[in-house]
């Protein structure tokens, strides 16, 4: 991405409870978001 021209890249989390997320209906858990964060950031 880097590479491509991309300096930045925001996310939108709307919360870190899990129990709050079960009844927002999102699909992936605080782990699943936490390991893509991290491949995000070895990206520079």
């Amino acid at each position: 991405m880097y590479k491509a021209g991309c300096r930045m890249l925001h996310m939108g989390i709307e919360s870190g409870c899990e129990k709050t997320r079960k009844k927002m209906n999102k699909m992936c858990s605080f782990k699943e978001i936490a390991e893509r964060l991290k491949a995000f950031k070895s990206m520079e």
